[in-house]
């Protein structure tokens, strides 16, 4: 999993219609959110 700062999260969801994140606990489970979206 790549750690990306507040900059970069905004560049890349500022014109893609859905971004998901995910973090990664650490016993290995994860967690998906739904952080934008975008219709016409």
């Amino acid at each position: 999993m790549k750690k990306i700062n507040l900059a970069q999260a905004s560049a890349l969801t500022s014109s893609n219609p859905v971004t998901v994140v995910c973090t990664e606990r650490p016993d290995g489970g994860a967690n998906l959110a739904a952080v934008s979206w975008w219709t016409l």
